[in-house]
């Protein structure tokens, strides 16, 4: 067991140089048509905002909140809101710039629930 745990700790040590390139990484999307491109991203919604996210300004009957991580795992959380509609698209506000506020300028185009 110990020189199995020698063995881990000289690999990590080999690359500790190799990780300290991480912020030089670039994620590159599949193509359309790979077997590795993901089809859609599965975001749980709830009825009350995130405790840190401001979202007075689009409060609105049967509104619902999420958030992701896009980027490194450190990156900040963007939050999102779903406001359902009853004869078109839902609208969408994603906090794009990451400021844990929800604003009315952050409204999402939509067409045919895409958007």
């Amino acid at each position: 067991m110990r020189a199995f745990r020698m063995s881990v700790l000289s690999i990590c040590v080999a690359l500790l140089p190799f990780l300290a390139l991480a912020d030089d990484w670039n994620y590159i999307s599949p193509a359309a048509d790979s077997a590795f491109r993901t089809q859609s991203l599965i975001l749980p919604l709830s009825e009350t905002a995130p405790e840190d996210v401001d979202a007075k300004e689009i409060a609105a009957p049967g509104i619902r909140f999420g958030q992701f991580r896009f980027g490194s795992f450190d990156s900040g959380r963007v939050a999102v809101a779903v406001i359902p509609q009853k004869d078109s698209p839902p609208q969408l506000y994603v906090d794009s710039n990451r400021d844990r506020k929800l604003a009315a300028k952050e409204r999402q185009s939509a067409a045919e629930n895409t958007w």
